[in-house]
């Protein structure tokens, strides 16, 4: 009989033959942990420059802040400079507001109220308003028919009236001289860098032109709005909202001429549009211009503060032609004016 063989319970598992060397790849590699080690390198030096070149940047955008900072400081320091130079300029020249103004204020104290003994020292200040309007109505009828005021004997008879009324009105109504009024000028979104400023003018003296100086006390009084819309190479001339009378005529004397600084009144007869003079006008609207053989604009008053927002309304950047400001939304406000008694700042 065979011999019975007994199958084994464990299946045939194959084997393999392993040879030596196939695990070399699966050993340690330095030139691959070099190349690695190079890579992180790498990374770390890129983002530390990268890192660097922000924080430069962040530094260097400071550091421009700073700088438009400090120029936006020197252009106002040196406005200011200006100004202030202006300021000197004006009260080393003859100052012929001062000097008149200084007479006129001897001869006051030598009588304590002018009108006290002259014919209208009885009157009231209503009484005074209407003979002043009579007066007015007259010189304006004059203006209207053509006669030439500066040389007509009945016109300077008529005139001469008007004024003398026209003082013992002012002095009945705002006191005695000097006169000075302050407004505030209030700059449009179209002008972001301009700060909001004020001005200080003094009126002129009342024994020389009482009515332009009359008329622009009445402006003050009755206020009710304003603006500069006009910025000329000569003046900064104004609107102004409301209902005020203008002069019956060009009142005018040789002793407060145009000069820089002064105040004028728009158009002949004038007003109550005004400017200020950028520069000398004598010659631009003094006696004999805008094509008259006699006449010129009335001249009322000179800017005694704020020659830096004068500056700064000069700057407006949006004029049409004569350097009108169209766009109503653009003008240079004025919103609020006043008269007020304080001295001249120092």
């Amino acid at each position: 009989m065979r011999e019975r063989r007994v199958r084994s319970s464990i299946p045939h598992i194959p084997t393999r033959n392993v040879r030596r060397g196939s695990l070399k790849g699966d050993k340690f590699s330095f030139p691959k942990l070099f190349a690695l080690v190079v890579g992180i390198l790498l990374v770390i030096l890129l983002v530390a420059y990268l890192a660097l070149q922000q924080k430069e940047a962040a530094q260097q955008a400071k550091a421009n802040a700073a700088n438009e900072l400090m120029e936006e400081a020197k252009d106002r320091d040196h406005i200011e400079e200006a100004s202030e130079r202006k300021r000197e300029a004006v009260a080393k020249e003859d100052d012929h507001l001062q000097i008149v103004n200084d007479k006129k204020k001897a001869e006051l104290a030598k009588n304590e109220n002018l009108a006290a003994s002259d014919e209208f020292s009885g009157m009231s200040e209503e009484q005074l308003g209407d003979l002043e309007k009579e007066r007015r109505k007259v010189v304006k009828d004059l203006k209207k028919a053509g006669v030439v005021m500066e040389t007509d004997n009945l016109a300077k008879q008529s005139i001469e009236k008007l004024q003398e009324v026209t003082r013992a009105l002012i002095l009945k109504r705002y006191g005695n001289p000097p006169y000075r009024v302050e407004f505030d000028v209030e700059f449009p979104s179209i002008m972001p860098d301009e700060r909001n400023g004020k001005i200080l003018i003094e009126l002129a003296p009342i024994e020389l032109t009482p009515h332009v100086v009359f008329v622009f006390l009445e402006i003050v009084r009755t206020w009710t709005g304003g603006a500069f819309n006009r910025v000329a190479g000569h003046v900064l001339q104004t609107t102004v909202d409301g209902s005020h009378e203008g002069l019956a005529f060009q009142e005018y004397h040789p002793d407060f001429p145009h000069k820089q600084f002064t105040l004028g009144y728009a158009g002949r007869p004038g007003g109550p549009p005004w400017y200020i003079s950028i520069i000398d006008n004598t010659q631009n609207h003094g006696p004999g211009s805008q094509g008259s053989a006699t006449e010129a604009d009335g001249c009322f008053g000179k800017v005694l503060e704020g020659f830096d927002v004068v500056e700064q309304i000069k700057k407006h950047p949006k004029t049409a032609n004569m350097g009108f400001i169209n766009d109503r939304d653009a003008h240079i406000k004025i919103s609020n004016m006043k008269l007020v008694t304080r001295e001249v700042k120092t």
